[in-house]
Parts: C-alpha cells; structure tokens; sequence
C-alpha cells in the first residue's frame, strides 16, 4: 500500500492510498491527468475503504483532516462517482456537469446538458443509457423521487408546479414568500456589485438587453423603460440567426443584460458562452434554483421566484430591473431628465399616448394641432 499525494490548483492536497487490487501506477497516473482537469468537483469522489479498495482523505480549509465518505445523495451520484475512472474524456465531461448541478438536472433537457457539458445532445443520450436508464426522463424521475436538501441561498426546484392545502392558506402562504423576494430584492441594490452594474450601464455605449420564452416580455420592458433614460438600448432578438448585433455589431465599449428563469433557455448558454469568450460584459438577472449565472459573469443577480402556486412569480425580477432602471436615472441626473423631455417632445407631436403630459400638451396647443 502507498501514499500518493495530489496537488489541484486552488484546492488543498488530497492524499490517495492505494490498494494492491490497482495498478499503482497507472490509478495515481490517471488521477493526475483527471484532477488536473476536473479540479474541485474530484474532492466529491467517494472512497471506498472496504478490503482491497482505495480510501481518499482531504484536508478541510482549518487543517483538519476529514473523510470522503459522503452520503450519496441518489443512485445517479453513485453510477457518475463508482464509474469515473472507466469513463471516457467526454462522458467525464458529462459526469462533471451532472455531479455539479445534481438538483438542477430534473429540470433540465437533453440539449442543456450537452451545452453545460460541451458536448453533443447525442453523446448526452448514449451516456445515459450507459448509466442504465432507458432515457433522460427515466434519470430525471429518479432524481424528483429522491428527498434531497437544496443548496445554501437556493430556491427547491422540486416544490414547484405543487398545489396543496386549502386556498387561503396558499394564497397567504405565496403572500409572505413574495413580500420576501421583495425585500431580498430591495437588499441587493446596494453594496458593490450593484454599483458596478449601474455604472456599466450608465456609461457603456450600447446596452443589449437579451431574454427568451415566458420572460422575453420582461427583457422587451427593461429595454424599452431604460431606453427613456438613455440613448442607444436595443432589445436583441437575433432574427437573423447570429446575433451579430450583441457579438459583432455593439463597439468594444457595450454591454449586455440577459434575463433567464428555469426551465432556463437552451439559447441562453450558448449566447453567454459567446458573449464570455468575447470579454463582452455581461450582467445576468436570474432566479435562485441554481447559481448557473456565476459560470458567465461575476454580475449576477439572483432572486427568490417560488410561490406556493401553480406558476412561479417574476415580481422580484421586475423590481429588480425596475429598481436598475431608477438607480440608471439616478446616476445620469439631469442627462436621464433631458432624454424624457426629449422622447416626450417626441411622442407628444407623433400623438402616441392618449393623454400626452401637461408639458407636451401646451406645446401642441401652441403649434395649432387639436
């Protein structure tokens, strides 16, 4: 038996005993290559310290020396830990993204798992059927059925789309969990990050604002408030298939804000993706059922969308954009003041609202116009 002990980068020393039943050489040689690119994820292997089987031990942040002896939380963290070593480099890469997003992955599809994976949707297929499910419904029942604690700071996925109890119950129920998303919502417009954002949105050349399927209507409102702040707002919608007016069209000094919930949009990984590889800043407003936001952009702000009813809420997302556009308003001063006279100008001679403003009215008066 001996010691071979591994250094990752950013992670403490993980020291592996090795077993007669392993080739030394070739086990320690493989873990090398494998920590090397798997990184921290590797510290959730389990060891297995039964007769002629190896044993891991780490090191905690204080020093002290812990087991790796982890409950497994379900069946699929056991078939991805158990069969690792066997896989290859690109069903790892599945096995990684699935190990990290464990209480996201019932809620995902066959196609959001190739992206946050880099692979295709087909080697996504093959690998569940490796693992012994007949598809990725039967892997994603599984992991529904199994009780399992959310994360720290996240929302439970699985308690979504569930009614129970009597209706006034619920009702006030979703009433105190929306006053609470509210007020979290409220708490983050302050501090740093909020700073930040609002100075890049304040100051950049061009905003993109970016959002797909049920909250596409959330982006097209942020776009379209902001847009009376200031000049050069544009709700992206990439009509023409390449969204070349985020990655190409913008100058260097532009910025984009993307807006996604779950069952988040497959569109949305690719376009961030992109968006990073082009040191593009990004700032991501999103819900709280998985930290996925903090993979693109240090800018992301999450908020509480679970209510006790059928659908989840958005209110704490439009008050978080609303709250952005007012902090824009704010920062800018008497430039934000000069842009709304000047669209309501506008507005009032293209007669685009019912009741134009007192202001614009009298000016409308004044050039004989009924």
């Amino acid at each position: 038996m001996t010691d071979h002990e591994i250094k990752i980068p950013e992670y403490k020393t993980i020291k592996f005993i090795f077993h007669g039943v392993f080739s030394r050489a070739s086990v320690a040689s493989r873990l090398e290559m494998e920590c090397a690119s798997w990184g921290g994820i590797f510290r959730s292997v389990p060891n297995r310290s039964a007769k002629g089987q190896r044993s891991m031990k780490t090191k905690t942040p204080g020093g002290k020396a812990v087991s790796g002896e982890t409950e497994v939380a379900s069946a699929l963290e056991a078939r991805l830990r158990e069969g690792w070593l066997d896989f290859a480099r690109t069903e790892q890469a599945i096995a990684r993204y699935l190990l990290a997003n464990i209480h996201d992955i019932p809620f995902e599809t066959g196609a959001t798992i190739a992206v946050g994976a880099g692979v295709s949707e087909a080697s996504v297929t093959r690998f569940v059927r490796r693992l012994g499910y007949t598809d990725l419904k039967e892997m994603k029942r599984g992991l529904r059925s199994a009780p399992k604690a959310g994360g720290p700071g996240l929302d439970s996925a699985e308690l979504r789309f569930r009614i129970g109890g009597e209706k006034r119950e619920r009702l006030a129920r979703s009433l105190e969990m929306e006053q609470q998303a509210l007020t979290a919502a409220y708490g983050l417009a302050q501090g740093e990050m909020w700073s930040e954002i609002v100075h890049l949105l304040s100051t950049c050349d061009r905003v993109n604002c970016v959002s797909f399927q049920a909250v596409k209507g959330l982006g097209l409102d942020f776009a379209t408030r902001l847009r009376w702040v200031r000049s050069d707002v544009r709700f992206a919608e990439g009509l023409g298939g390449t969204f070349s007016e985020i990655l190409t069209d913008s100058g260097e000094n532009s910025c984009v804000l993307l807006i996604d919930t779950a069952e988040y949009a497959a569109m949305s990984f690719r376009l961030c993706a992109q968006i990073k590889r082009r040191k593009i800043p990004l700032i991501i407003v999103t819900d709280k059922y998985s930290h996925w936001a903090s993979e693109y952009t240090k800018l992301a702000l999450e908020v509480s969308t679970r209510v006790d009813l059928y659908w989840d809420s958005t209110a704490a997302i439009s008050s978080v954009l609303n709250l952005l556009t007012h902090s824009v308003a704010e920062k800018l001063g008497k430039s934000a003041e000069t842009r709304m006279n000047e669209l309501e100008d506008i507005a009032g001679i293209l007669r685009t609202f019912h009741k134009p403003p007192r202001r614009v009215a009298r000016h409308i008066k004044e050039e004989g116009e009924e």
